[in-house]
């Protein structure tokens, strides 16, 4: 082992919140995670196009999706996207991202709030970020309590070959209870997953049906835990960003783009304090308020999550009908594009 290094900033976690924070510093920082960066997919890999051109990471790119289907046992509805969607090699996409900070492979060992150990070397700095993903690896170690194991979803997905020209969501009892599946196209193969708000992880069974019901085989198996709600996004000194701080939308499941947006919202402030503009407790302070301003739309969607479940399925037909009809397609739309990039409290 190394001996003791100092940096300004060590960032743990090198996916896209990890990626987001370390893009927007400069100064000494290290980012470390115990996989390569873009070796292990943490996502379903599908977010709006305009993201992916935003962050210059076009390549990356496997298939742009103009047309959303959604069924249930009453039939399937389609709509149109007000903006493109596009699926993405995971990849592809975090190199793209990669920033400028130096990297190591290594794994956490310890945390006590001002040191970092890991099995490669112990490091000191002014400022740690946890963007280990749900399980919140340093703020783990220094609140053991700081899980909520009852507030964890759990998504299941293969990749077969299958073209598609649509992102298909499906809800369906007879699939999934308390969750749905969803089909993204991805070139010449497609992505069959299922997500569970309950957290239950024996999905194998479910996802062979839901596969086995296109005339196909399940191929290689990835899958995780996702936070369905928000905690706390500091912990003492330690910042929190992604599925650390619970950041993934309840009942979408969504979390590419919150943890981009956080991420470098996160990297601004602390960029702040590396320049000596404001100290680390106002810092703190900026990002937990930054979070809290859209802590009223992650109770409205937690509260649709428990809600959704108790709706029988004509009637989930119903609202989805509903709600593909214009205007209200394109209102309903535009406003959950535009969070959390503004920050309004609605809901609240």
């Amino acid at each position: 082992m190394r001996g003791r290094e100092k940096f300004d900033v060590v960032i743990a976690g090198a996916s896209f919140a990890g990626l987001a924070v370390a893009s927007r510093l400069k100064g000494k920082v290290l980012l470390i995670d115990r996989k390569d960066i873009g070796s292990l997919p943490t996502s379903a890999c599908v977010t709006s196009l305009s993201l992916i051109k935003e962050g210059s990471c076009e390549r990356s790119v496997l298939q742009v999706v103009d047309k959303v289907k959604f069924s249930t046992p009453h039939g399937t509805i389609s709509f149109k996207p007000i903006t493109p969607l596009a699926t993405f090699d995971y990849r592809a996409f975090c190199r793209c991202l990669s920033p400028s900070a130096e990297f190591r492979k290594e794994n956490v060992v310890a945390f006590d709030g001002n040191e970092l150990e890991t099995n490669g070397a112990r490091y000191s700095a002014r400022i740690f970020v946890d963007c280990t993903g749900w399980r919140a690896r340093l703020a783990s170690l220094l609140d053991g309590g700081f899980l909520d194991h009852c507030k964890l979803g759990f998504g299941l997905e293969t990749e077969v070959d299958y073209k598609a020209d649509s992102a298909h969501f499906l809800w369906d009892p007879e699939i999934i209870r308390r969750g749905y599946a969803w089909i993204f196209p991805k070139g010449e193969k497609a992505g069959f997953g299922l997500g569970s708000y309950g957290g239950k992880t024996d999905l194998l069974p479910r996802l062979r049906k839901l596969v086995t019901g296109y005339g196909l085989e399940v191929g290689k198996i990835r899958g995780g835990f996702m936070p369905c709600g928000l905690r706390s996004p500091v912990l003492q000194k330690l910042f929190l960003v992604g599925d650390s701080a619970g950041q993934i939308l309840p009942l979408t499941g969504e979390g590419i783009r919150q943890s981009i947006y956080f991420g470098e919202r996160c990297g601004e402030i602390i960029q702040r304090i590396i320049d000596g503009e404001v100290h680390l407790e106002k810092g703190l302070k900026d990002y937990e308020l930054l979070v809290g301003r859209h802590r009223g739309v992650y109770r409205f969607f937690e509260r649709l999550q428990g809600l959704w479940p108790r709706i029988p399925t004509w009637g989930v037909q119903l609202v989805a009908h509903l709600l593909a009809k214009e205007p209200l397609c394109r209102l309903a739309q535009e406003n959950y594009l535009r969070w959390p990039f503004e920050n309004a409290q609605v809901f609240s």
